[in-house]
């Protein structure tokens, strides 16, 4: 299973949800992307892995035909992360008006 995390205002990280398999995850991950931008189709977007490459260009290249991405950064986290973690990846949005 699959679990996601959500940063909430007060700097912590919440679990939203979890999802059955690795394609779950990664759709809904683009779902709460979808939901993220509320109507805007341009953004400035991070795509995180945890020794995922695979699933983090999975998400650049759907979110890419999906918005109109102004940067697009696709980082691998530290081994401190992946640490706590482990293997994994995270989006991150700014819409850009």
């Amino acid at each position: 299973r699959e679990a996601r995390l959500e940063h909430e205002r007060h700097r912590a990280f919440q679990p939203v949800g979890r999802n059955r398999g690795t394609r779950a995850a990664l759709q809904h991950m683009l779902d709460w992307t979808a939901k993220q931008m509320e109507g805007h189709s341009k953004a400035a977007v991070s795509v995180m892995h945890a020794m995922r490459p695979d699933n983090a260009e999975w998400l650049r290249e759907r979110l890419e035909s999906m918005f109109t991405v102004t940067d697009m950064y696709v980082v691998e986290v530290g081994a401190v992360i992946a640490t706590h973690t482990g293997p994994g990846w995270g989006v991150a949005v700014l819409p850009a008006e």
